[in-house]
């Protein structure tokens, strides 16, 4: 069970990593004054001071429709839609491919969950984030070839000779105790948070 590696579908890949160069593409050009960001949707006319850049080729960048967060959701849910990128031939990037390694995520954990990672994270020397980086390596490993201390190499991870490979988590004894709730009276308040959320954003 421990050696099941993960396929990732090629076409998937590439369509992330298109996607992903085109928003950091449009990003850059706000920056540089290449593009200017208005405040009315070219969809519905509506005044925003959030428009977002939607693509229907995300092979050419810099071509993009603004559009309103609403009218945005509402073209990436419908497939029929006539500003859905998937109704357009897409324009191959093959040099992509090696420029997008790594995914940045962001995450919001319950406040037990964060204290466990970073008492161990402590214990090994390594920051909670390289803790976490570690983690997924180990527990999605993929078939590219590389061996999780490849990727743990690359992220300058320290390596702990005394982790070993089929280890989950820390005996129950060495945990450390979290109380269930703090505050008095009508201001108490669970320290679990509802939500394991990640952020997300269409293009």
């Amino acid at each position: 069970m421990k050696n099941i590696k993960f396929q990732i579908d090629p076409n998937d890949l590439y369509d992330f990593k298109a996607k992903r160069h085109a928003r950091q593409a449009v990003y850059f050009a706000i920056e540089d004054g290449e593009l200017v960001r208005p405040d009315i949707c070219e969809v519905c006319d509506c005044q925003h001071n959030e428009m977002q850049a939607h693509h229907t080729n995300y092979g050419d960048p810099l071509n993009v429709i603004w559009v309103c967060p609403p009218c945005h959701a509402k073209i990436h849910a419908n497939k029929n839609h006539a500003l859905n990128p998937a109704n357009y031939e897409q324009t191959i990037m093959p040099s992509i491919q090696k420029h997008i390694t790594y995914a940045t995520v962001t995450v919001t954990l319950p406040i037990e969950n964060f204290l466990l990672m970073k008492d161990r994270a402590d214990r090994y020397g390594i920051k909670v984030e390289d803790h976490i980086t570690r983690t997924i390596i180990r527990t999605y490993p993929t078939n590219t070839g590389k061996t999780q201390d490849d990727d743990a190499r690359e992220f300058n991870l320290k390596r702990i000779s005394s982790m070993v490979e089929n280890e989950t988590e820390l005996p129950s004894e060495e945990l450390p105790r979290i109380p269930e709730s703090w505050g008095e009276g009508d201001n108490v308040r669970s320290t679990m948070d509802r939500f394991y959320s990640l952020s997300a954003r269409h293009g």
